[in-house]
């Protein structure tokens, strides 16, 4: 019984073609359909999360085991579809397994942004990562590519079903990029500048103004509440934001979990009832202080260290600017603004989930209201592209301007009683 495939797996990274993934008892089975449609194992095993794999070929008489410490490599997965490409279809001279050496210029050459084929308001992003590249499109997907046996061609670091390789002129220039996911090929051509686009300076006046983050300075300390609703997970809850030019304190509950994160004089703090207290650093306090009022409708050039104007398009008789930001230490995002009147009101974006990994986000912002001569949403819906996190709705129902709060409220957090 533990040895029978019992579960499918069908989003499993599937690195031995022609197998399909199943969960039994205790572990993995791959196993290959036979005339009459039922699976036949042909190895079983099991990996975990600090990097420990251990797999078995029976009609093979083998068994490896491949035991390390190392939370989140991807060592393992690779090193089964070696196995199974080496020892089992014993395809010694597989392009998938020879790799060429890319030259840094070639890395270089290949870098940059290209716009989705099917998509005209979405764009990838390549950039070179040690000898490997990244493939990122916001709001939609991380990926690490590596080269392969192909010259100009690049495979997934995981699944070598998906490939990326680039498109040259006759004098060498690269124009386009080829993708390769699922069975589709697209071709995705190069970022060109678009000509009559607006500066970078008169973009975020324009959503300086129409969102009136300047009043902030006026208004002391505002407070938001309203509800955080995890729609994927059925859970839902209170959440209260208190905020001013440079602060912020949010407040989640859910049941008998809470979640706070302050913000004061650049530092971050998070504490969380599984958790605990932590001070975030890197990506994670980059992310949450970007993710301020004062910063998402406000002077972008303050907080980012690249902010481009990429492209005017007409969509449902609007015209949208779509706005390239960048920060220092983080997945750049885009900003999507009605022309007409300088509102932000649609961000897609790459975000560190601790346990997760990098993950997409869509984000609709909503029901703009006046606050004290500022307009901000009062709905605000997130598309994460992780089954574990799904669909988050923030429906605000409240607003205060010139709110008292104690010295205690930035405070460093340090233990729930304080």
């Amino acid at each position: 019984r533990a040895l029978a495939p019992n579960q499918p797996m069908s989003n499993y990274p599937q690195v031995s073609e022609g197998l399909d993934v199943y969960y039994g008892q205790q572990w993995m089975i791959y196993a290959k359909p036979v005339d009459d449609g039922s699976p036949q194992r042909i190895l079983f095993g099991h990996g975990g999360s600090d990097g420990t794999h251990a797999w078995a070929w029976p009609e093979l008489d083998l068994m490896v085991l491949f035991f390390t410490q190392s939370r989140g490599t991807l060592a393992g997965v690779g090193l089964e579809g070696a196995l199974q490409t080496l020892l089992v279809e014993q395809e010694l001279d597989d392009p998938s397994l020879l790799t060429h050496e890319p030259s840094q210029e070639e890395l270089e050459q290949v870098a940059g942004l290209y716009w989705d084929e099917t998509n005209f308001v979405a764009y990838y992003v390549v950039t070179p990562q040690g000898n490997r590249l990244t493939l990122e499109r916001p709001g939609r997907m991380h990926l690490v590519f590596k080269a392969s046996g192909t010259p100009g061609r690049y495979v997934h670091e995981v699944n070598p079903q998906l490939a990326i390789e680039f498109v040259r002129s006759e004098d060498g220039a690269v124009t386009a990029m080829r993708t390769f996911f699922g069975g589709q090929v697209e071709l995705d051509p190069r970022h060109a500048p678009q000509e009559g686009l607006p500066s970078v300076e008169e973009v975020t006046a324009s959503v300086k103004q129409a969102h009136g983050i300047d009043k902030l300075s006026e208004l002391g300390v505002v407070r938001l509440s309203g509800t955080l609703n995890f729609e994927t997970r059925k859970i839902e809850g209170p959440v209260t934001t208190l905020f001013d030019a440079t602060r912020a304190r949010t407040e989640i509950q859910f049941g008998a979990v809470e979640q706070i994160v302050v913000i004061d004089d650049g530092r971050v703090w998070s504490y969380s009832t599984p958790t605990g207290t932590d001070e975030l650093d890197g990506s994670r306090r980059e992310q949450a202080l970007l993710d301020r009022v004062s910063v998402r409708f406000g002077d972008w050039t303050e907080h980012y260290e690249h902010v481009d104007v990429l492209k005017r398009v007409q969509h449902q008789d609007r015209s949208i600017l779509l706005v390239r930001v960048v920060p220092r230490e983080s997945p750049g995002s885009t900003m999507f603004v009605n022309e007409e009147n300088g509102l932000v009101f649609r961000m897609e974006s790459l975000v560190h989930v601790p346990g997760v990994g990098v993950v997409g986000v869509q984000t609709e912002y909503g029901d703009f209201r006046d606050v004290a001569g500022m307009r901000l949403p009062f709905r605000i819906a997130e598309k994460y592209a992780s089954q574990l996190i799904g669909r988050v709705v923030t429906t605000l129902d409240n607003a205060e301007t010139g709110v008292d709060v104690s010295e205690e409220t930035f405070a460093a957090l340090t233990a729930p009683s304080e």
